[in-house]
């Protein structure tokens, strides 16, 4: 989830969302891609498009092209949301699953790429890192 952040109060869409808003995608047994327009029924967003793109099993490439609206707040932050455990060393985030891991990779040299590590402590090794 991509959050706007800089206001008073926590953005959200409206609750029911009275749009259609679907990702498009194409994908076979190793690779995949998918498109999803997701601005409609967020005020705080001019344009939002998320991109996924996997061209192989061990690799995703999560990508957010926005640009927030007047007032829309004065960044954003990216949430990842999981129950496995999750280790935090400098760029780089690590899940651990039972059968196996995914890392990811923070853009280096962005200032945008703070990462927190928020979660149960007993799942949770690391913290704020830059």
């Amino acid at each position: 989830m991509l959050i706007p952040v800089g206001l008073t109060e926590r953005p959200a869409p409206p609750s029911p969302l009275n749009f259609d808003v679907r990702p498009t995608g194409s994908g076979d047994d190793v690779r995949f891609s998918a498109r999803i327009d997701a601005a409609p029924g967020w005020k705080n967003y001019r344009k939002w498009v998320r991109t996924w793109e996997s061209p192989t099993p061990d690799q995703l490439t999560i990508t957010d092209d926005y640009e927030l609206a007047p007032g829309g707040g004065t960044g954003v932050e990216f949430y990842w949301q999981t129950a496995l455990a999750v280790a935090v060393s400098g760029q780089t985030i690590t899940l651990t699953g039972q059968h196996g891991s995914a890392v990811i990779e923070a853009p280096r040299g962005r200032p945008s790429a703070l990462m927190t590590c928020r979660c149960r402590p007993a799942a949770c090794s690391g913290g704020l890192q830059s």
